[in-house]
């Protein structure tokens, strides 16, 4: 009943925390009904992110160096990469299409001053990166390569595992918010899908206002078995 509902309706959905565990959530991905899951959010919050990180670290976010992986361009992610790359000290793109960066490289260097790195190289571009925000590479993708034993990865698109041998850093594939909003059902939906469900179909500067707007706040990451403890950025 629910699924003909929404396939009739043809509309994005946010599902309860009951349902995200129900096979009704398989059956709407099958049916190509874009399930809201917190993603559009974890993106525009992306900063927020490394700002929580460098706290949990004890340390400011313009001491940061930071390396993004990124294999699609696109002007969301191109507006990322310069707000990024002028708040933390230094930045490393690691991307399979190296000439669709080379005009923001370009751009940063001769507008703002600011010059950053971009490679392609399997067995060095991550060997020694601390903080990787993987925008959009894939599970397969990204253990293609040498990673950081210690690297923080903040995975944006997809949950994904990191197989490299040795690795013990800390892999972050979702995230916990607050807000000034008092959400009564905050114990039947995710917090994140709800807000989310109030900024799609908006453009970036409306979403940075309502975010700035509704004190939207980093309250906690996680990974694979739960909330990460604060030591494990400490390391």
């Amino acid at each position: 009943m629910i699924v003909k509902l929404v396939v009739k309706l043809n509309c994005n959905v946010v599902l309860s925390n009951y349902l995200n565990l129900n096979p009704i959530k398989e059956e709407l991905q099958k049916r190509k009904i874009q399930i809201l899951e917190g993603k559009t959010l974890f993106y525009y919050l992306s900063l927020d992110i490394l700002e929580y990180i460098s706290k949990m670290k004890k340390e400011e976010l313009k001491e940061q160096e930071v390396t993004i992986l990124i294999s699609k361009l696109d002007k969301k992610k191109e507006e990322l990469i310069l707000n990024i790359a002028e708040s933390i000290k230094s930045l490393r793109i690691v991307t399979n299409q190296i000439h669709l960066l080379e005009r923001i490289e370009k751009y940063l260097e001769e507008q703002m001053g600011i010059a950053i790195m971009i490679s392609n190289n399997k067995r060095k571009s991550l060997s020694k990166s601390k903080i990787i925000l993987n925008l959009d590479y894939c599970e397969e993708m990204i253990n293609e390569f040498t990673i950081n034993r210690e690297a923080i990865i903040i995975n944006i698109l997809e949950k994904t595992e990191i197989s490299a041998k040795g690795f013990c850093g800390v892999n972050i594939l979702d995230y916990e918010i607050k807000y000034n909003e008092v959400i009564q059902n905050k114990l039947f939906f995710p917090i994140q899908s709800v807000y989310e469900s109030k900024i799609i179909g908006r453009n970036r500067i409306e979403i940075a206002k309502m975010i700035e707007d509704d004190y939207v706040r980093i309250t906690g990451l996680k990974g694979k078995n739960g909330v990460i403890n604060i030591k494990e950025y400490q390391k």
